[in-house]
């Protein structure tokens, strides 16, 4: 519950804050160690980073002080614990605080922010006579973290005010419509300042921080302020946020590289009334009370992570000279994971904490934003899109899977297992070209189209691509509907009289200049063994055939036929005894089945079946007997 105060800070309130203070920063130290900056780069990034504006960029309340701000003519108040100190910029593996600290050649820091500054003293006026905060900006300033308009309001003031006991500040006529009033007319001078640093550092991109309700959750505040108190600030402290994002968002359209980052969100219901507080509490005197604590601070530094890398991501493509466009945006957090993004008129960028900043745009970027940006399957992209593909070819790689574009097959995703065999095939390079389809459901498994074939996939068989004659014939067939299933290898090529093949869980297919056909079971069996395509058989000329009454099988070849049965296994028939079979209706007709191959019988050639005989003489032709008999004839036939 919170407790009304008078006069300066207890002893035992200075040790509580002081053991807080410590627990904190070995946390902080885990988070900051915990941080891993993005993609390793070719060099590490050189930063110059400017901090201005007020105490709550300053670290007021923090302690460890810049030697000079903690003195009776100076109360700057200027931490190394504060959120600007364990920020960890793009490229880096410590933070700034360290990185200063060790002497680090890639980063310098102007530490101008100072605890009760007002906008005239970072523009013009001096604060414990320093010179104005402006003019110490590096002109060649990479970054000014900035955080300015808390002291113009006289927040710390009207909230001790309402905090007397003899005051009902929520009777006073007008009290919340005029601090509203003076809110919204702080906006041009907000725009001012930012437009002055831009004239100072016209290469900086700056960060904007705003502030948080002080008082939150409203329920839980039962003492010097009350929960209708509380509630009144929290509006205030909305209005503000709203006022210095329109600010920044004019600031950005007048060519200022301006970021707004809000606080309200990641501190709702962590202010003074919060049993786990983010922001120190209200005591009369104190310079710490409504200020951020190490923990709050180290959430700031979580919270403007992604907008730095956002901001140096643009920065770092305009040098680059890509093309953008005007921002059509400012930076935009609160995403899937923590995540940011930020849009140009030309490309968009995005950042999480586990893929860095990256940009997307053309045909890629319109079918990102079709399968739901970051909070689709896809997830954020992990590189820059990469064009200079054939056919006006682009490609951009993504937490699940890439997205393909070119010019003829417009932008397509591929994932998974598919893109893991479609990449060992060399991707756009190989025959199958680019995906012309995403991935989409077929019966148990996935199939994706390409402008050179088709890839198959099921848990059971993997994936595996097919193309030309033997994909059109697999989806005459009805693809894994018929008994073939999914194919288990890709099409292989280079028979043969330029033939090819595919492999399935219930068979092949097979092509050549005849056409594509399939084939299984006992047939596939004895051809294979024969030889398949090279065998006196040739490719099949026909699909295998089969009699579901009887599981009699058949199938035709360039010379000859294979005929399969339950008893007899498959057999081959060829030339004029396969033609008069045929007359005798075959394997439908009296003769039934063939019970073994034709073979040299008796000086003649002989195909045996279950209820007779073909045989074949030079000079006689063939004939066809019922005798199943396969001694020798005593006289000649």
């Amino acid at each position: 519950m919170q407790q009304r105060f008078r006069g300066s800070i207890s002893r035992a309130r200075r040790a509580l804050i002081c053991a807080s203070t410590t627990v904190a920063l070995a946390a902080t130290m885990t988070v900051a160690a915990a941080f891993t900056s993005p993609a390793a780069q070719a060099a590490t990034p050189s930063y110059k980073v400017a901090v201005v504006g007020d105490s709550w960029i300053s670290g007021e309340g923090l302690g460890n002080y810049l030697s000079g701000t903690d003195t009776a003519s100076n109360e700057c108040h200027r931490s190394t614990r504060g959120w600007t100190q364990q920020v960890i910029m793009p490229g880096h593996s410590l933070t700034i605080g360290r990185l200063v600290n060790d002497g680090s050649a890639t980063m310098s820091l102007a530490f101008t922010a100072c605890s009760g500054a007002t906008i005239p003293n970072v523009l013009s006026t001096s604060k414990f006579g320093e010179n104005p905060q402006l003019g110490r900006i590096p002109t060649d300033a990479t970054h000014v973290f900035l955080s300015i308009g808390g002291n113009d309001l006289h927040f710390k003031e009207r909230v001790e005010h309402c905090a007397n006991p003899i005051v009902n500040c929520l009777e006073e006529v007008g009290y919340l419509s005029n601090m509203l009033t003076e809110i919204d007319s702080l906006k041009p001078q907000l725009t001012t300042v930012l437009t002055k640093i831009r004239e100072r550092a016209s290469s900086a991109r700056i960060i904007l921080t705003g502030y948080a309700r002080l008082f939150s959750p409203y329920y839980m505040c039962l003492g010097a302020i009350n929960s209708s108190e509380a509630a009144m600030f929290g509006t205030a402290a909305e209005r503000l946020d709203q006022v210095q994002a329109q600010a920044a968002e004019d600031a950005r359209r007048a060519g200022v590289d301006v970021s707004y980052v809000s606080l309200l969100s990641r501190f709702d219901g962590r202010g003074d009334c919060s049993l786990d507080r983010w922001i120190n509490p209200l005591v009369f005197g104190a310079p710490a009370a409504m200020h951020p604590n190490l923990k709050g601070h180290t959430e700031i530094a979580a919270l403007v992570r992604g907008p730095i890398a956002v901001a140096t991501k643009a920065g770092a493509m305009k040098k680059a000279g890509v093309s953008m466009g005007l921002a059509t945006s400012n930076v935009y957090c609160g995403l899937r994971d923590g995540g940011c993004g930020q849009r140009y008129e030309k490309v968009t960028l995005f950042w999480s904490p586990a893929t860095g900043a990256n940009y997307s745009s053309g045909q890629i970027l319109g079918k990102y934003g079709k399968l739901g940006y970051e909070n689709g399957d896809i997830g954020y992209p992990t590189n820059d899109r990469s064009c200079g593909l054939a056919d006006s070819g682009c490609v951009q790689s993504f937490q699940n899977g890439r997205i393909y574009s070119s010019a003829s097959a417009g932008a397509n995703w591929v994932h998974g297992t598919i893109l893991t065999s479609y990449l060992a095939l060399g991707a756009q390079t190989h025959l199958l070209a680019y995906p012309t389809s995403d991935e989409f459901v077929l019966g148990s498994g996935r199939k994706q189209n390409f402008q050179g074939g088709a890839m198959y996939w099921s848990s059971a068989t993997g994936a595996h691509f097919l193309r030309g004659q033997i994909l059109d014939k697999y989806v005459a067939l009805g693809q894994q509907n018929h008994v073939l299933g999914f194919p288990t290898k890709d099409r292989s090529c280079g028979l043969v009289n330029d033939g090819c093949y595919a492999v399935f869980s219930g068979g092949r297919i097979y092509s050549s200049n005849g056409g594509a056909f399939f084939n299984r079971g006992q047939i596939m069996d004895r051809w294979l063994a024969l030889g398949a395509q090279n065998s006196t058989l040739g490719y099949p000329d026909s699909d295998r055939v089969c009699n579901s009454t009887t599981d009699d099988c058949h199938q035709s070849f360039q010379d000859g036929a294979l005929y399969s049965s339950t008893l007899y296994g498959a057999k081959w028939v060829h030339g004029l005894i396969l033609n008069h079979y045929l007359v005798e209706r075959a394997d439908a007709g009296w003769l039934g089945s063939p019970t073994t191959d034709e073979k040299a019988w008796c000086g003649m050639r002989a195909s045996f079946f279950e209820h007779g005989k073909i045989t074949w003489q030079s000079g006689v032709g063939t004939k066809a007997s019922s005798s199943t008999s396969t001694t020798c004839p005593s006289t000649p036939v």
